[in-house]
């Protein structure tokens, strides 16, 4: 992902070049359907444009399911509990695959909360309702992680429970 402090950095040293060279700094515009490059636009303007790519990564990043840390604890909880029955790579044995269109097609546009009190109620097979919340929430992370699900700076909690599982 491109920082706030990158763009900035290439715009200014594309205004030094420019500046250097005796040229103004251009932007390419539209009009009418012919491209200009010639209309001379200030760096307020390519600063501003800058900062709304630096908004809207962080927006993006904020808007994820779980936290990176909170999928890789997952990992190893899912190796550890759930991995005998699903496999390590989620592709189902004696449980059905947790990965790939199958999954999504079961618990696609579907509250988290169906999937999450699915796994509450039946998992392990071997004595359901066992695992603790805070660990069910970051196998759910790790599940999610495998199947494109984005992360982001918050991690997966109970307030979650009704956003339908889409990845956009």
């Amino acid at each position: 992902m491109i920082t706030l402090k990158d763009a900035m950095e290439v715009i200014s040293a594309a205004q030094k070049k420019a500046s250097a060279i005796g040229q103004p700094m251009n932007v390419a515009v539209a009009d009418g359907g012919n491209y200009f490059a010639t209309r001379p636009y200030t760096f307020t303007i390519a600063a501003g444009l800058a900062l709304l790519v630096g908004a809207s990564g962080a927006a993006a990043a904020t808007e994820g399911w779980f936290t990176p840390a909170q999928a890789t604890q997952g990992h190893q909880l899912f190796n550890n509990q759930c991995a005998e029955c699903h496999r390590p790579d989620l592709t189902g044995a004696a449980g059905p695959a947790l990965v790939g269109p199958t999954f999504l097609a079961k618990w696609g546009n579907k509250p988290l909360s169906d999937l999450y009190q699915f796994e509450h109620k039946n998992m392990p097979a071997t004595n359901p309702g066992s695992v603790p919340p805070d660990q069910l929430r970051a196998i759910t992370a790790y599940i999610l992680q495998k199947n494109g699900f984005p992360a982001g700076n918050t991690p997966l909690d109970k307030s979650e429970v009704s956003r339908p599982l889409t990845k956009n």
